[in-house]
């Protein structure tokens, strides 16, 4: 199983970085890191960094995204989430058959497939949905302010 969860408690913090149009952490005092990257060609890429023994979640940086759309409308929670921290065991580059970033009023969702999710696994703010393989169809970061609402699109337009 290449995603699965653990019981836990992990809280997610947002920095506004430069260049960065999302930035999300769980806790910066892990060291011992290993990224995973979904990529779309040259043009996006959302990186994960899990803790090598857990393979926890421990941030998430949206890097790139020329792929982007911005909405007027709130991010729609799946209502079947189970919670935890979610653990990746998957390769450290992966090809997306999609990639598109959508900014709404109170979140980011971010799709990198256009399989059906069947599943959806949430650590706070963090939700991964999956298909039928456990492979990520979409990610949805919930609870932004305005002010990190505003630092995304404007990083998203400046990457153009």
């Amino acid at each position: 199983m290449p995603i699965n969860l653990t019981a836990s408690s992990d809280v997610a913090s947002v920095e506004n970085k430069e260049y960065f149009p999302l930035y999300l952490f769980f806790d910066k005092s892990v060291e011992n890191i290993e990224h995973i990257g979904y990529y779309y060609n040259d043009t996006d890429l959302l990186e994960f960094s899990v803790d090598k023994e857990s393979r926890a979640i421990r941030k998430i940086v949206l890097t790139l995204s020329q792929h982007y759309a911005i909405s007027q409308s709130k991010v729609i929670v799946p209502s079947d989430c189970v919670i935890g921290s979610i653990n990746m065991l998957v390769n450290s580059h992966i090809d997306c058959s999609t990639f598109l970033t959508t900014v709404h009023t109170n979140g980011i969702a971010i799709k990198l497939s256009d399989q059906k999710a069947l599943k959806n696994y949430r650590m706070d703010k963090v939700i991964l949905s999956l298909d039928e393989y456990d492979n990520i169809t979409q990610v949805i970061i919930l609870d932004l302010s305005p002010n990190n609402i505003s630092h995304t699109i404007q990083e998203l337009e400046y990457g153009c």
